[in-house]
């Protein structure tokens, strides 16, 4: 009781304190006045303009609860950061599949630049031999050919040299010892003859890119070689297909840079030549490629020029489900270069999709 007695200005007890109608508070004389306590403006408790007062009070902070929950603006708020939310997915995404992208296929192109570059100093290193006839058509060994040049320069008679090293024999009647060979098209096509006067059943061609004007390289640099068999004759269709149900260098894997398809078509052909079928390499230029591409040629004494790619699938591609299956293709200059499943009901519904519009198509072999 006492707490009430006293003035909340000064503290000050009093018996009968006086009770301001404005503001509520208890008071001495001295600060009975509103003028004395600063509640001076308010209106009279529980009268009507303090109810009016409150009420709208109360109004203000409904209105103000009201637009805080209004649903459109929810909404529309909620899009907003909707919105910001996918943008930041995509942003993460494109950073994600780029950074995926970038470090699978980088070893890829780094493959594909070494090829290149190896392709480039191997053709420099030949090119002062780009007139010679061996650089295309190699009928010895290597040791053989390795101071075959150098013996040329030297103006020796090619032919005692020949008979010493056990190339020829000494009646040999498609070589005159005593002849003097001035260069490499003249001694090579003799010693070709001799070869064949010995019914040699195999001879082994050292590949020249005559538009190039290049020896043929692997990936690595080293030359390509092919063999051909003195008794290899054009197959008719079937035995071309025979030929192709039994042989199995579309199975081997494509390595970028290192087994591509040169490697497959130089095997393709061996094979055939081994099985008494004539092959061909053909290369095939596309618009708009550094590169080209190398496939095998059978002309069937039945149904024309048959042009057989065996290139075969890379790791991810066998993985995928791929099928390694023997194609065909017509490489047309001006014409998209697809090949096509020579056995389309084992692909499984896979098939082949362009490498690019031909630009040019020519033999090597």
């Amino acid at each position: 009781m006492e707490a009430k007695n006293k003035c909340d200005i000064c503290g000050e007890y009093e018996l009968l304190p006086f009770k301001c109608k404005y503001c509520g508070g208890t008071f001495c004389g001295e600060h009975r006045l509103p003028e004395k306590h600063d509640c001076t403006g308010l209106a009279i408790l529980n009268s009507y303009a303090y109810k009016n007062e409150q009420i709208a009070k109360s109004n203000s902070r409904y209105i103000k609860k009201r637009k805080r929950s209004n649903p459109v603006q929810r909404l529309v708020k909620n899009i907003r950061n909707f919105v910001y939310l996918g943008l930041a997915i995509i942003f993460i995404l494109i950073i994600g599949i780029g950074y995926t992208t970038y470090t699978k296929y980088q070893p890829l192109i780094d493959d594909y630049n070494a090829k290149i570059n190896s392709m480039n100093d191997a053709y420099s290193m030949v090119e002062h031999y780009t007139d010679t006839y061996y650089s295309s058509s190699d009928f010895l060994s290597d040791e053989w050919l390795a101071g075959l040049k150098n013996s040329i320069d030297e103006y020796k008679t090619l032919g005692e040299e020949a008979i010493s090293a056990g190339y020829l024999i000494q009646d040999c009647p498609y070589y005159d010892k005593n002849i003097l060979y001035e260069n490499e098209r003249a001694f090579n096509s003799s010693l070709k003859r001799a070869m064949e006067y010995y019914n040699a059943p195999t001879h082994t061609l050292q590949l020249w890119d005559d538009k190039k004007e290049a020896i043929m390289v692997y990936p690595n640099g080293s030359r390509c070689h092919i063999t051909e068999h003195r008794d290899a004759k054009d197959p008719t269709y079937a035995q071309l297909i025979s030929f192709l149900l039994n042989d199995h260098t579309e199975l081997d894997t494509y390595i970028p840079g290192s087994y591509v398809c040169e490697n497959f078509a130089i095997r393709l052909h061996d094979n055939a030549e081994s099985n008494l079928i004539r092959a061909h390499l053909v290369n095939v230029e596309f618009y708009g490629q550094s590169s080209g591409h190398m496939i095998v040629a059978f002309n069937t004494v039945d149904r024309g020029t048959a042009y057989i790619d065996d290139t075969g699938n890379t790791i991810e591609q066998k993985m995928r489900g791929c099928p390694s299956l023997d194609a065909y293709v017509n490489p047309a200059v001006g014409q998209e270069y697809i090949p096509q499943y020579l056995f389309p009901g084992l692909a499984g519904g896979w098939y082949h999709t362009s490498m690019g519009r031909v630009s040019d198509v020519y033999q090597i072999s």
